[in-house]
């Protein structure tokens, strides 16, 4: 499991708001572009989305529109580089 916590405080110490993400299930990418989930979107993520061209995968369907596309092949590419 992985847990980020991020507490905004005001200067006097009340808590302004307070935000918590959790990652529960092993094995799901940080990053949706991530397709192999190696932590780089990189030449072997785009040659998945290649790969699933012209289908519904919802793996590869980045973008959520039914149908992997253009649109799926923008997305990877605003995404190329490392995972943050």
């Amino acid at each position: 499991d992985l847990e980020l916590q991020i507490v905004e405080e005001r200067p006097n110490g009340d808590i302004l708001a307070t935000f918590v993400f959790q990652l529960d299930e092993p094995g799901v990418a940080i990053c949706a572009a991530d397709l192999n989930e190696d932590g780089m979107i990189d030449g072997a993520d785009l040659t998945a989305l290649l790969g699933a061209w012209g289908t519904t995968d919802e793996a590869a369907d980045l973008n959520g529109d039914g149908a992997v596309d253009g649109g799926d092949l923008a997305e990877l590419l605003g995404y190329w580089g490392k995972c943050i």
